[in-house]
């Protein structure tokens, strides 16, 4: 430090520049810091909490007044802000992070992001004025909420966060409302209120699922979600609102879903006869990931629903709850008209793992569409059942080759003695 420092001032002295600080305040500034910087720094873990802390007050008493601006470039200069070999940052390099942080951007965030971005100091003053749990910051990050920049909006909501005063809620509150605000910022903020969980944030957040931007409304349910309780009567009322968009409707009935709440499982049945076709559908979808009993008998009978993707969307319900009550429905849905149906029972059919599915899905190896019979021949494999092998030898020489594929893996699976040979065979020719 002693020789770049009078190298750096002699340097200087044509130009009538002078130093920012003494040498004096450099070693009174660093002091024990620079010391352990020199030795190979320490690591930002629990080892060190209560000397990162000590000194940390030390570094920001000598540095309150200081041009903190010069300090940094000096600090670049001297080499103090480089990374350890090992990846972690330097200690020195955290400690001038985290009180320029204090001393410098409480004042004026907007320019301390420009330095820090200048000086290499990462991440951002706001999220470290977040990490240091300083209440002093909170005015200062709310006011930032507004900058014109994007970024130092978005690390002040980050740091709101990290800091968890409810001070915080309607000021992003605010920012969810603006129709004029950044997408990205409403989805943020959003976010940032369901990470606090005050039950202010349920209206706004309600009302956000019919923004027009989609990230914005996924989330806001996951917001939602986190707040627990106080959004479970505004998202019933949604669900059941016929004269709702379908889209958010949808939304509302996933955002249950995933609350947890057995209260749910009734007004999601009810769904499943809802007018709109889109609402059935997606009803459906989320019903298959509740893991209940009592879904599976309405799901079975969607797989008679006049719409086509309601009745797919059931089949793939039923095959994710894997409930042996509905092999029977699912096999009458191998004869659907849509063959995305027909597609999606032989997949639910090979989650059920049930052998009263083999027959069926071996005249499915005969379906019309291709991608049913690739379905079928995977199904087949996954269940292992002898009577496919010699049909599934024959779906070798379907004209899809993802039909072959899927029956040369379904009869590697199976591994009897003539479904290897000609496995075998076939891989021969085809290599001819």
């Amino acid at each position: 430090v002693n020789t770049i420092y009078h190298y750096e001032k002699e340097r200087r002295a044509p130009q009538g520049e002078t130093m920012p600080f003494t040498l004096e305040q450099i070693w009174q500034a660093l002091g024990h810091a620079a010391m352990i910087n020199a030795a190979g720094g320490w690591r930002d873990d629990n080892s060190t909490i209560e000397e990162n802390v000590l000194i940390k007050a030390d570094f920001v008493q000598h540095l309150a007044e200081a041009d903190i601006e010069a300090f940094c470039q000096l600090a670049c200069q001297l080499h103090l802000l480089h990374d350890n070999q090992n990846g972690s940052y330097s200690f020195l390099h955290l400690l001038l992070r985290d009180t320029f942080a204090y001393a410098y951007s409480i004042n004026n965030l907007r320019n301390a992001n420009l330095c820090y971005q200048s000086f290499g100091i990462y991440p951002s003053p706001a999220r470290a004025l977040g990490e240091l749990g300083d209440a002093r910051a909170i005015e200062p990050l709310i006011n930032a909420l507004r900058d014109e920049d994007y970024w130092v909006r978005k690390s002040a909501a980050d740091a709101l966060v990290r800091l968890g005063n409810t001070r915080a809620v309607q000021p992003l509150i605010s920012v969810l409302q603006d129709k004029d605000e950044n997408s990205k910022m409403r989805s943020i903020a959003a976010s940032a209120l369901g990470s606090l969980g005050d039950e202010r944030a349920a209206s706004p957040l309600i009302d956000s699922l019919r923004d027009e931007d989609w990230n914005v409304r996924n989330r806001a349910a996951d917001a939602l979600v986190r707040l627990g309780e106080p959004a479970f009567d505004p998202l019933i009322t949604i669900l059941q609102d016929k004269s709702e968009n379908s889209d958010v409707r949808s939304i509302a009935a996933s955002a249950l879903v995933r609350l947890g709440d057995e209260r749910v499982v009734q007004p999601l049945i009810n769904a499943l006869r809802d007018e709109n076709e889109w609402v059935r559908s997606s009803t459906a979808t989320v019903l298959g990931g509740m893991r209940d009993k009592r879904v599976v008998a309405p799901l079975i009978e969607a797989l008679r629903d006049e719409d086509y993707w309601v009745r797919k969307s059931a089949a793939d319900a039923l095959g994710n709850l894997r409930d042996v009550r509905a092999v029977e429905s699912l096999i009458d849905a191998l004869r659907d008209e849509d063959y995305w149906v027909r597609s999606s029972a032989a997949t639910a059919l090979e989650s059920l793992g049930d052998v009263r599915a083999v027959d069926p899905l071996i005249n499915a190896l005969h379906d019309e569409d291709s991608q049913v019979r690739s379905h079928a021949a995977r199904s087949l494999g996954n269940l292992r059942d002898v009577r496919a092998v010699d049909p599934l030898i024959e779906a070798l020489g379907d004209e899809d080759r993802w039909v072959r594929y899927s029956a040369a893996r379904a009869l590697r699976k199976i591994g009897t003695r003539e479904a290897l040979e000609a496995l075998r065979r076939w891989e021969e020719e085809r290599n001819r």
